[in-house]
Order: C-alpha cells, then sequence, then structure tokens
C-alpha cells in the first residue's frame, strides 16, 4: 500500500509527499523528526492535510506524486475539491487505480502519537523493579 497526500503547511504552502506509512509520516512532518523526514517540512510545519490518496503500487504512487508536484498552485486546489478527478487531471494515470482516503486529520494522527507514548510510558511506570 501507498500513500500520496497533499498537506497544507503554516504559512499557506502546500507540500506534496508519497509514503508507505501515512501516519509515522506525517507525524514526522509535524514533530520536524525522523529519517523520513523532507527537507521543506524543517521550515514549513503542516497544518491540515487537504488530500489523500491510497494505490496498491509504490511506483503508480510515485508517478501521481510526481504528477502533483509539477503542477500549479491552482491546479492543485482543484485536485483537492475534487479528489476523485485524477484521472481527468492527469489523462496519463487514467488506467491505474486511486482510492480517495477520508478522516485521517492532522489531529488524529498526532493523537495517535501520543496514546503509543502514553501506552508505552504507563507500561514502563507499571514494570516492577527487582
Amino acid at each position: 500500500m501507498a500513500y500520496i497526500y497533499i498537506v497544507r503547511c503554516d504559512d499557506d504552502s502546500l507540500y506534496t509527499g508519497i509514503t508507505k506509512d501515512i501516519e509515522k509520516r506525517i507525524k514526522n512532518h509535524a514533530q520536524g523528526k525522523g529519517p523520513s523526514h523532507a527537507k521543506y517540512m524543517r521550515s514549513h510545519k503542516p497544518v491540515e492535510i487537504m488530500a489523500l490518496w491510497q494505490t496498491d503500487d509504490y511506483k503508480v504512487a510515485a508517478k501521481l506524486e510526481y504528477a502533483i508536484k509539477r503542477v500549479k498552485r491552482s491546479q492543485k486546489l482543484i485536485l483537492i475539491e475534487k479528489p476523485d478527478s485524477v484521472g481527468e487531471m492527469f489523462p496519463q494515470l487514467s488506467d491505474f487505480e486511486f482510492a480517495c482516503v477520508d478522516g485521517i486529520t492532522l489531529e488524529k494522527v498526532l493523537a495517535i502519537g501520543k496514546n503509543e507514548n502514553n501506552i508505552k510510558n504507563d507500561e514502563n511506570n507499571n514494570k516492577k523493579t527487582p
């Protein structure tokens, strides 16, 4: 599974990326750390996940990411408004399937990370010392 995403940053710029683990990638972007942290995101913190697609083939996902990165902001905004229009906007990709993913927000991703840390901290605190 591969994900292609567009996030809005704190300066209102749009960043397009690709990943196999969307929650980990977005969390790394937001925290400004991790090996998968993009250079651009060091100075442009994400504030909102604007669009998210998934596909089974990483190479196909990379083609969509590349296509999105090459279009103007105005076209990205159209794609955000109509996420099912990938095939129309990029005819070269119309033979491939991209499923729109709803319900993943920056807040949910960050909360998942906090909950995982809280669980780990609770586990460590509950360990008995000899």
